[in-house]
């Protein structure tokens, strides 16, 4: 039944295919291996939803292998039902699965109104393509839950065709560049598998690493990062202050001359998960002056200055001179608003 099923979502989508922008996800053969920026028509929402039917009576799935890093133990399995926005699904059981570590493209990214961001949309569409109807494991790291009650972990599909028949959700977007790395001072689990594979993204230029509302930004334009608070940044420069105290580091990048510098407030979580990652290699945190860090989160204002609070949400990466690319000192504007689709408001 299964494979009667892909046949025909094969011939949905080559009957719309004039009618219908679409790319095929190169990861994947599956009979839903198209990334539709647009909605479903009804005839695909029929063959969906036998696709799902067809699943629910396969029977259950063999085991996931949630390995691909450090710190994840094995959750509870559900079928996926809708896929709400880039980075949450809605389970069959009604509760939502936020996928932790990463941060999917908004319109707010670029100016735009909602629904109308085709980053926004393009990711979306890729987790749908994968998800849609599939039984999703769910692998938790340091956090399993968030404020509005959703499961935040990490999400593997078994997709026939891809690469061990298994897809890592986080990785797979992160890796097509249709997603950002996003971590939190509570749960940085696989941070560092989910920032490698995003630098390869971004230095092939790969989905949204070619939006110029994307690009890294340098700390040397402190205007630039103003115009752009109330978004998500990665920010480049050189430290030219470090300031620590038992639990906090207090950033300075050197400034243009008469420029206030932009400054940043990092998090030392001593013990947490994930902590070794940034503490490890910078035991003395004065050690980062006169050091190129690459910084990413919120933008705020303090002061008239650029601010990232890397205490809640954020990252940071100290780089190696060959590893560090150019950074943007002309972005396109962004400006503050609600997040992508049902999922307004939360981070």
């Amino acid at each position: 039944m299964a494979a009667a099923v892909c046949r025909a979502s094969r011939r949905s989508s080559r009957a719309w295919a004039s009618k219908a922008r679409f790319r095929a996800t190169p990861d994947c053969s599956a009979c839903l291996g198209y990334s539709l920026t647009r909605f479903l028509t009804p005839s695909e929402i029929a063959v969906r939803a036998l696709l799902l039917l067809s699943l629910l009576l396969s029977g259950p799935a063999a085991a996931q292998d949630v390995s691909v890093c450090a710190g994840l133990s094995e959750g509870p399995r559900a079928t996926v039902s809708q896929v709400i926005d880039g980075e949450t699904l809605r389970l069959h059981d009604g509760r939502d699965l936020r996928l932790a570590g990463i941060l999917a493209p908004r319109p707010e990214d670029a100016g735009a109104a909602a629904g109308k961001w085709p980053s926004a949309v393009a990711a979306r569409a890729e987790l749908e393509a994968i998800a849609l109807g599939r039984e999703v494991t769910i692998a938790f790291g340091a956090v399993r839950e968030d404020r509005y009650g959703r499961h935040v972990g990490h999400g593997f599909v078994t997709v026939p065709g891809a690469p061990e028949d298994r897809v890592w959700l986080q990785g797979h977007l992160v890796g097509q560049g249709l997603a950002r790395v996003m971590t939190t001072a509570q749960n940085r689990t696989c941070a560092k598998e989910l920032l490698e594979l995003e630098r390869a993204a971004r230095d092939s230029a790969r989905g949204i690493w070619a939006e110029e509302a994307y690009k890294v930004r340098s700390a040397d334009s402190p205007d630039t990062l103003l115009a752009l608070r109330g978004t998500f940044q990665i920010v480049t420069g050189e430290i030219a202050k470090a300031e620590t105290s038992r639990s906090l580091i207090r950033l300075e990048f050197t400034a243009p001359e008469r420029r206030a510098p932009v400054r940043a407030l990092v998090a030392r979580p001593r013990g947490a998960p994930g902590a070794e990652k940034l503490v490890a290699r910078t035991d003395d945190m004065g050690d980062l002056k006169g050091k190129r860090l690459r910084l990413r989160g919120y933008v705020e204002e303090r002061g008239g200055v650029p601010f990232l609070d890397l205490t809640v949400a954020g990252d940071l990466e100290i780089l190696e001179p060959a590893s560090e690319g150019p950074a943007q000192k002309s972005p396109r504007r962004g400006v503050r608003g609600p997040s992508e689709g049902s999922n307004s408001g939360r981070r």
